[in-house]
């Protein structure tokens, strides 16, 4: 399996990345929110993804994500009968992951109808069949922990050492809990030096 890319990025646009990799390049479908992450940095700096193939008869086609946890969300909104990773990145495209949660935990099927490719009879077996499998409520403070490590990740991801990554998270104003928010905030004060 091809789980994980480190290289440089020789293309980007909206919907996929071409990595370098040893004079190799993947096409490596992404999510705006990487999108909007990665048009921030210079050309061919280097980043990595963690991936998931999708192999068909006809099809070879990569999905990554910055950080691991992301990765495995995917994993699991893709499990859906009916959910292909079109629709996986659709769904990831809509809300933060904890957001994804609590639409599955309050049972909103139209939270999940209003994305594109989905429709209600999906969004209610999407619903039905991922509410008993994850984990919906994260326990007391491990939310403001696992934000701050994921935007640990995805900056270092972009090539950016782990203590001024650190630092500049620091700096992000404790209102701001968001990993998407927190990540672009940060970005502005490492851009700065």
């Amino acid at each position: 399996m091809l789980s994980y890319f480190r290289g440089k990025i020789k293309y980007l646009n909206a919907d996929f990345v071409i990595l370098d990799v040893k004079g190799l390049g993947y096409k490596i479908f992404i999510t705006p929110k990487t999108y909007n992450l990665l048009k921030k940095q210079k050309e061919n700096v280097e980043a990595e993804f963690f991936t998931h193939l999708r192999l068909r008869e006809d099809v070879q086609e990569l999905y990554g994500f910055l950080t691991y946890p992301e990765l495995e969300f995917f994993e699991l909104i893709i499990s859906v009968q009916g959910v292909g990773p079109r629709a996986g990145l659709q769904i990831m495209s809509e809300a933060p992951i904890l957001d994804i949660k609590s639409a599955l935990a309050r049972g909103d099927v139209d939270f999940f109808d209003k994305v594109p490719g989905i429709g209600r009879k999906k969004a209610k077996r999407f619903v039905i069949e991922l509410q008993d499998k994850i984990d919906l409520l994260p326990e007391k403070g491990e939310e403001g922990e696992a934000n701050f490590d994921d935007a640990v990740s995805a900056l270092k991801n972009l090539g950016y050492k782990e203590n001024e990554v650190r630092q500049a998270l620091r700096q992000v104003p404790n209102e701001i809990k968001d990993i998407g928010k927190k990540v672009k905030y940060a970005l502005k004060i490492l851009s700065k030096k």
